[in-house]
């Protein structure tokens, strides 16, 4: 009897460490788990933050053109939040005629997985009008098949309403020079 319990002491003891050893293996791999959960987290803080301050719309759509995140620009821009448009079509929130054009280009990005820039018209919360320099740019999975797109569009109306003007002052310009003929001269001083 002895010898039995002597023996299944000694089987209890292997088995007791075998179990503490692979505790803390466990242990182990729960702690790096929550460390790379930790890194992971704090890398979408650091990419949030930067989405939210681009001074242009950005919104993320998966493979079925269907939105999956958008800025705070966005949500400013559109009067939309971003919790309300998420899973949404660019169909769902624009009438049929203004958002055919933007589905046709997502489709465009989606099919050939080629960078698209275009010029869009889009009228802001208020119902101005914009218009924007829009870069549709593919997402890729690992096997390279297109999982989703980038739409980043930034609002030009005002350097395309200064370029209008340059042009216009320096046509009158060269009215001016014509104009005056020969009677104009320019004098370098140096």
């Amino acid at each position: 009897v002895a010898l039995f319990l002597g023996s299944l002491l000694c089987v209890i003891l292997i088995w007791n460490r075998k179990l503490a050893h692979e505790s803390a293996e466990r242990q182990k791999a729960l702690e790096e788990a929550k460390a790379n959960a930790d890194a992971l987290w704090q890398r979408k803080q650091q990419l949030r933050s930067i989405v939210d301050n681009l001074p242009s719309l950005m919104m993320l759509k998966d493979a079925d053109a269907r939105y999956i995140m958008a800025n705070k620009y966005f949500e400013t821009f559109t009067g939309n939040l971003e919790e309300d448009v998420v899973g949404k079509r660019i169909t769902d929130l624009l009438p049929a005629e203004i958002a055919e054009s933007g589905v046709q280009q997502d489709e465009l990005v989606l099919k050939t997985g080629k960078v698209q820039r275009i010029q869009e018209i889009r009228y802001d919360a208020a119902g101005e009008k914009h218009t924007l320099e829009v870069v549709r740019v593919p997402l890729f999975l690992p096997d390279g098949s297109v999982c989703g797109l980038v739409y980043m569009g930034t609002d030009i109306t005002e350097r395309l309403a200064a370029e209008q003007a340059l042009r216009r002052a320096q046509m009158e310009m060269y009215q001016i020079f014509n104009a005056a003929g020969s009677a104009m001269r320019v004098i370098d001083c140096n």
